[in-house]
Parts: structure tokens; C-alpha cells; sequence
């Protein structure tokens, strides 16, 4: 049975039987306490929306539409460099390509 993380640790049970040690290439702990923080300030987003539209009005939205203009420009922003550098290595690709040309 392959390692997989439980629901009481980020990192596995590793002395469950038919279970081994976590590997260096499953998540951290800091990489799941990022997640769990990303999730609760996330949240937080979602759930005061509401509050915020009756304290503001019609301006609620305003925010939103910014951030869907900054998402657009960052996905054509994504697209060119996908076209440019048509290879599955996300934004490490992106960043290392461009300066490793100039040097």
C-alpha cells in the first residue's frame, strides 16, 4: 500500500501498519501549514463578503473586477510564455529561461 497522508497529519502515520515513512517528495510541514493558513485566510474572503456589500453598496464589486483585469493579464501573460516555452515546468521554466539566455 503506498504512503498517503491521513487526516491527522499532514506528514503520514508512519507507524500504521502496511504504511511506510513519508518521503522527502510529499508535503512538508511547512507546505501544509502554508495550505491550512491559505484556506483559512481564504475563507475569511468568502464569508465577509456579504458584510462588506451592505456596508458599501454597489461598490462591493469594484474589487472583484480589479482582480478579474490582474487574473486576465496574468493568464495572457501565462499563455505567451506557454507558447514561447512549450514545456511542462511552470513558472520555474519561466524564470530560469529568460535569465539563463541573457548570461
Amino acid at each position: 500500500m503506498p504512503w498517503t497522508a491521513s487526516a491527522s497529519t499532514c506528514e503520514g502515520d508512519s507507524s500504521a501498519p502496511g504504511r511506510s515513512a513519508p518521503s522527502s517528495n510529499g508535503p512538508s510541514a511547512r507546505s501544509c501549514s502554508l495550505f491550512i493558513v491559505g484556506d483559512i485566510l481564504g475563507t475569511g474572503v468568502y464569508s465577509l463578503t456579504g458584510r462588506v456589500a451592505s456596508e458599501v453598496g454597489g461598490a462591493a464589486w469594484a474589487p472583484f473586477i480589479v482582480a478579474f483585469a490582474v487574473a486576465l493579464v496574468t493568464a495572457f501573460s501565462y499563455l505567451e510564455l506557454v507558447t514561447k516555452y512549450p514545456k511542462a515546468a511552470g513558472a520555474a521554466l519561466y524564470t530560469h529561461k529568460p535569465s539563463a539566455s541573457t548570461s
